[in-house]
């Protein structure tokens, strides 16, 4: 701060504190002045005088011999230094009015806020409206004034507005989950991507997997694609009823039990509760069973039913959708002789049918839809011929296209001794296959040729092993 010592007895000088020297002594009284000045009234400058009315207002001396343009901030007041008359100008900080000067070194103030007059030795301000005392609203309060000079308290004891507009007023309003109500939180761990739940009280975060406990969908509760028309199949558990089998997929094992009994594994599978095709399909789970006897002699086939309840009989054909075949079991004296599981095996079915099929049936021609019929296109060029159809191998059908050597199609031919040729295009008619060698015929003698087809569609020809007279 700078301090300036002032006395105020009748005509008598004057004497000003001396200034912080800055720079060199030779230079003039008023340029040392003016880098004092500079250097001592940056930013905040707080002016304290010492004389009769030391400690009741801020008086300001007359400042006549420094520079104009120097301001002084005097909290939220800036006041402005003039040379002339000693004059004291100011301005409220923010003010939106300019100051008018007077030659009588006062300065009337014209502010939004407040007015009145700068004497030379103090400052005088009137307050228009009535002071608010900051000791009538507690802590959180937002005042409104919806007269004029009348502000009231809008919400108290709350951080945070909480209302509805209408019109000009704020209206409260209610927490809860009834309509037109505000919704709050109401659990204290809610996490981010959690679902949210309504409680009686507001809203609650649900994980994924409790959304499912708390949904607990079953199949026929989730749809399936439909197509034209309105199907009444449409649910995944529609689906399953009318698509699905009676069966079993794990457990089930017979086994010897001893003195003439059987066991019988715990088990899973797929049944129906009704002899009925489209009955509800139900999955269900049966219990082990032990010391099952079985009448000396016979042969019993075993059977579980949609009760999980084991039981033998000598019928094989009582099995249907409410009781599966589980398996058939042989007496013999009163010793289990033999124990083999049957029935509808579920897991991997289509998997095991087609494997069934590959190893017992090998390649086969669609005997139903015909085709593939060989032939020649005439007796003299000997050219091969075969019409379109289809091969199966397994539960995989092979389109084959129709096959002409009169055109661009060629075959291959084979003999005990290998691939004799390529690309041919004709069947030969002069030899035999003779022990691995191709060997000419004796005249008037005759011969087979054996054509087969692949499943990509190449024909190949072997020879045959002999020449026959007739």
């Amino acid at each position: 701060s700078c301090r300036e010592r002032q006395y105020l007895g009748p005509r008598r000088k004057r004497r000003h504190a001396a200034w912080p020297r800055v720079g060199d002594d030779t230079q003039p009284r008023y340029q040392r002045q003016q880098d004092n000045a500079r250097r001592w009234f940056t930013g905040d400058i707080r002016l304290a005088h010492h004389g009769p009315h030391s400690g009741d207002e801020v008086l300001l001396p007359r400042l006549r011999d420094q520079q104009p343009g120097h301001n002084l901030r005097f909290g939220l007041l800036v006041v402005l230094r003039s040379p002339r008359h000693g004059a004291v100008t100011g301005q409220l900080a923010g003010g939106g009015n300019a100051p008018s000067l007077r030659r009588d070194g006062r300065q009337r103030v014209l502010d939004s806020r407040a007015t009145g007059l700068m004497p030379k030795e103090k400052w005088t301000l009137d307050l228009p409206g009535t002071p608010i005392l900051d000791t009538l609203f507690d802590a959180h309060t937002v005042l409104i004034a919806i007269s004029d000079d009348t502000p009231v308290a809008l919400v108290v004891d709350e951080q945070t507005v909480v209302g509805r507009l209408t019109g000009e007023n704020i209206t409260a309003v209610t927490i809860g989950i009834s309509d037109n109500n505000m919704v709050q939180i109401d659990h204290a761990s809610a996490t981010d991507n959690d679902y949210a739940k309504f409680t009686a009280a507001g809203l609650e975060g649900r994980s994924f997997a409790e959304v499912l406990t708390d949904l607990a969908p079953t199949a026929a509760d989730i749809s399936i694609a439909t197509g034209s028309g309105s199907p009444t199949v449409d649910q995944v558990q529609e689906y399953l009823d009318n698509t699905g089998s009676s069966g079993y997929f794990t457990g089930g094992i017979l086994s010897d039990g001893g003195s003439g009994t059987i066991d019988v594994t715990a088990g899973e599978g797929f049944i129906r509760t009704t002899a009925d095709d489209n009955a509800p399909l139900l999955s269900f789970k049966w219990n082990a069973s032990t010391g099952i006897a079985v009448l000396d002699n016979t042969t019993q086939y075993v059977f579980v039913d949609d009760d999980g309840v084991i039981s033998l009989n000598p019928n094989e054909f009582l099995e249907a959708q409410d009781k599966i075949l589980l398996g058939v079991v042989t007496d013999e004296g009163g010793v289990i002789s033999h124990t083999f599981n049957l029935g509808v095996r579920l897991e991997e079915s289509i998997g095991q049918m087609g494997r069934y099929i590959r190893r017992v049936d090998s390649v086969v021609r669609d005997r139903r839809k015909g085709g593939l019929i060989f032939g020649q296109s005439g007796d003299a060029n000997r050219d091969v011929t075969v019409t379109a159809g289809s091969l199966w191998w397994g539960r995989t059908e092979y389109a084959i296209p129709a096959f002409d050597t009169s055109g661009a199609d060629t075959f291959d031919t084979y003999s005990a001794g290998g691939q004799e040729a390529t690309g041919a295009s004709q069947w030969p008619n002069a030899q035999y296959d003779n022990a691995g060698t191709l060997t000419t015929m004796i005249n008037n003698r005759w011969a087979v040729l054996w054509f087969y087809i692949e499943p990509d569609g190449h024909i190949v020809m072997l020879y045959g092993r002999n020449q026959y007279v007739t």
